[in-house]
């Protein structure tokens, strides 16, 4: 009798719980790096596994057969309530366009990445998150020759998120963007070491493993594995120059405008690219210093603080390194206006 009281108390707390509904897209019939892709899903879906209960864990898996038209339908047919948190690991080829579009590849197929952010962010719960091992190249700049290692991880039974997973997973809000490498860079694999799979997602598990037990923010994650990744690039390219010929490799954070982002993001707004150039307001967090300066969604900003740039990205790298008070060049319905906050 107690028993089953126990296990109802249990069944109902879990049945109300918010729920994390993570899409792992990985490219499983690349000619070359299928087995690497592979590594990296497992890497992940293991490592969450081994961080969030299975009762709030709704986890999916789209590989190239699948196509991007099962990530859209899923994201699509997806029943989230407001609390819920969706996450999209992406682990395939990309490149930037001449258009200074990025675009992911599976297969044969292409997706644009402010197609993917919109569908994420039209389900209008409380995280959205799209963490992208791809590279970041111009189109024709990549060679791909690897070979496969394999890398296992167990996954434990939990009643409850470990500390770092209620963190990230379900007291943060907002939305969360990463990819694995700066614009003209690509994403590199372990090539020979006893690595498996790729070096930013290696980085980035072997962060989330060791920290599970830590309540670390996702500024906090980023740069830590911005710096792993950096350093172990760096040694990789001293121990072999010849299969590592790039300069560096540095993760970039597209947005993490959780109330954990302090530097970044206290301007309290989201960005994308915008049509023809600049950044698209996506999102405007009440009470933080943009929403009080009256910046609004679909805002296309044009230039920051006199400083013109063509693409998000760049106004992202402006904002890491300024504060408030600034001063906004903005186009709003036709018409041009300036913005200062505060």
């Amino acid at each position: 009798m107690i028993r089953s009281l126990i296990l109802s108390l249990l069944f109902a707390s879990s049945a109300s719980a918010s729920q994390l509904h993570v899409f792992v897209v990985t490219d499983t019939e690349h000619p070359k790096d299928a087995a690497y892709f592979s590594a990296d899903s497992e890497a992940v879906s293991s490592c969450l596994h081994e961080m969030v209960p299975t009762a709030q864990l709704n986890l999916i898996q789209i590989g190239t057969s699948d196509g991007w038209g099962k990530l859209t339908t899923e994201l699509h047919e997806l029943k989230v309530a407001q609390d819920d948190a969706i996450f999209v690991y992406v682990s395939t080829h990309g490149s930037w366009t001449q258009t200074l579009r990025f675009n992911y590849l599976l297969g044969e197929e292409v997706i644009e990445r402010a197609e993917l952010i919109r569908a994420i962010r039209l389900k209008d719960c409380r995280l959205g998150i799209l963490i992208s091992d791809a590279c970041a190249s111009i189109p024709g700049d990549v060679d791909y020759k690897r070979r496969n290692l394999t890398r296992t991880y167990a996954p434990h039974f939990l009643t409850q998120p470990k500390p770092l997973a209620q963190k990230l997973f379900f007291d943060s809000r907002g939305f969360v963007d990463i990819i694995s490498s700066q614009k003209g860079e690509s994403s590199y694999f372990y090539l020979q070491d006893g690595g498996a799979g790729s070096l930013f997602t290696n980085c980035l598990v072997e962060k989330l493993s060791e920290s599970k037990d830590q309540t670390l923010s996702w500024g906090q994650i980023y740069a830590a594995v911005k710096t792993d990744s950096s350093r172990e690039y760096k040694r990789l390219k001293e121990l072999y120059p010849k299969a590592y010929p790039q300069k560096s490799v540095t993760p970039f954070a597209f947005g993490l405008d959780t109330p954990d982002g302090r530097n970044k993001f206290s301007f309290g707004f989201s960005i994308v690219d915008g049509e023809p150039a600049g950044a698209r307001v996506t999102k405007i967090q009440p009470g933080f210093p943009a929403a009080q300066a009256g910046l609004q969604v679909d805002d296309i900003i044009l230039s920051m603080n006199g400083k013109k740039f063509t693409i998000a990205q760049q106004l992202g790298k402006m904002l890491h390194s300024s504060s408030t008070p600034c001063t906004f060049e903005v186009l709003r319905d036709g018409q041009r206006m300036t913005i200062r906050v505060e």
